[in-house]
């Protein structure tokens, strides 16, 4: 009997661990919240998912191992579904104790080459979330339905994009894959190639085309789509290289739209590390 109690035991305290939302049950409806991000963006739950979305938290802090190696497949994640414009909302939520500095430093270090999901810090209020939710480890990545209903509580072990899929199909929903259009601009078919360096860079990039064609202007967008600079390139056949200026630039991934003379976008992608 005294076995039997302790094996009970044992399986009740490994339920609880790989329950890792304490704060609530899967089946819960969580409460609304609200934070703003390292990028001043207010991000409401309630006004997410009364669109219809499934959202996907990852609970995380900046020293954390196991959530700097989790990071870029959560950003795959965003990206390969449209950048929180189709079907699911990706968002991650710091602890609280670590600011919008070294929170913007560890998405710029270990986000990878994705277009990033919106991040808070204890600065835009993520520590009173993180004590409502609770996670007992982390990182912590749960899901919640559009009836705001927790539908798991811990989705684990992380080794691609693909687990967080399989944990919302798991619950009967298959989402749709589009293209990420945060930077606003349909890209159009393009003969152009091109390709940007030094990445990661500091004070410049040079842009370099592979075809010739006349460049009109480069348009840049940082992670979060926000227009950052217009760049007009007039009358400039382009069969080397363009130096553009970027010392003004904070850290993070840019996505620079570059515009040919027959209106045709090509795309390029680079990140600033100073």
């Amino acid at each position: 009997m005294k076995k039997l109690l302790l094996s009970i035991a044992f399986m009740f305290a490994l339920t609880n661990i790989n329950a890792q939302i304490q704060g609530y049950n899967v089946g819960d409806v969580v409460d609304d919240f609200t934070i703003t991000t390292i990028h001043g963006e207010t991000v409401n739950l309630y006004s997410i998912t009364e669109t219809g979305k499934y959202v996907y938290i990852d609970f995380f802090f900046v020293t954390c191992g196991p959530c700097q190696a989790t990071a870029p497949h959560f950003n795959q994640l965003h990206e390969t579904y449209g950048c929180n414009e189709g079907d699911i909302y990706c968002m991650s939520v710091n602890t609280g104790q670590d600011n919008d500095t070294q929170v913007d430093d560890y998405e710029n270090t270990y986000g990878g080459d994705y277009a990033y999901c919106p991040i808070s810090s204890g600065d835009g209020g993520s520590g009173v979330v993180n004590g409502a939710f609770s996670p007992a480890f982390y990182p912590t990545i749960c899901l919640i339905g559009p009836d705001n209903k927790l539908l798991n509580a811990d989705i684990w072990p992380i080794s691609s994009y693909t687990d967080f899929v399989d944990a919302l199909t798991a619950t009967g929903f298959t989402p749709a894959e589009m293209e990420c259009n945060t930077v606003g601009v349909e890209e159009l078919e393009s003969e152009l190639n091109v390709v940007v360096y030094p990445n990661p860079a500091s004070s410049f990039i040079n842009i370099e085309m592979t075809e010739n064609s006349t460049v009109k202007y480069i348009e840049f967008y940082n992670a979060s789509g926000q227009k950052v600079a217009v760049i007009n390139v007039e009358n400039n056949s382009v069969s080397t290289d363009l130096k553009i200026d970027i010392s003004d630039f904070e850290n993070g991934l840019y996505i620079a739209n570059i515009i040919d003379d027959n209106d045709n976008v090509i795309t390029a992608r680079f990140n600033v590390l100073k």
